[in-house]
């Protein structure tokens, strides 16, 4: 049993070293959305994990959650989920911040429903930041 556990604890360390500096395939779902949003995802590994933490953090201290503007609810939605993926569940933020897109939009209900061409500004916006 004990060689159970270290060899899966091997094999999950080797999973993520080896997805450093990858590219996802066109399969993954975070490269399906990206594809019909016209974004590209970035390579895994390729951003500084503090940095995005950081900066999604100080992102959402800027964003009212009480506010009744869709964009702005979609963005409290947004951070705050992404950074719990990253930070608590160890996603790869160039995984996280391509998908929680569209989760955040589903969320957010009230209001006129966010364009298409508003998430990919947003992303980019957002990304050229990392």
């Amino acid at each position: 049993m004990l060689f159970t556990v270290f060899s899966s604890n091997v094999q999950a360390q080797n999973d993520v070293t080896s997805a450093q500096n990858r590219v996802l395939s066109n399969k993954h779902h975070a490269s399906m959305i990206a594809n019909s949003l016209g974004i590209t995802v970035s390579t895994l590994g390729g951003w500084d994990v503090n940095k995005v933490i950081t900066t999604l953090t100080d992102k959402l201290h800027n964003v009212n959650p009480n506010s009744q503007d869709p964009k702005q609810l979609f963005q409290y939605v947004y951070y705050a989920t992404t950074l719990q993926d990253i930070r608590d569940y160890s996603v790869a933020p160039e995984i996280s911040l391509v998908q929680r897109l569209i989760d955040a939009k589903v969320k957010v209900k009230n209001g006129p429903p966010l364009t298409n061409a508003y998430l990919t500004q947003f992303y980019n916006s957002l990304t050229n930041n990392f």
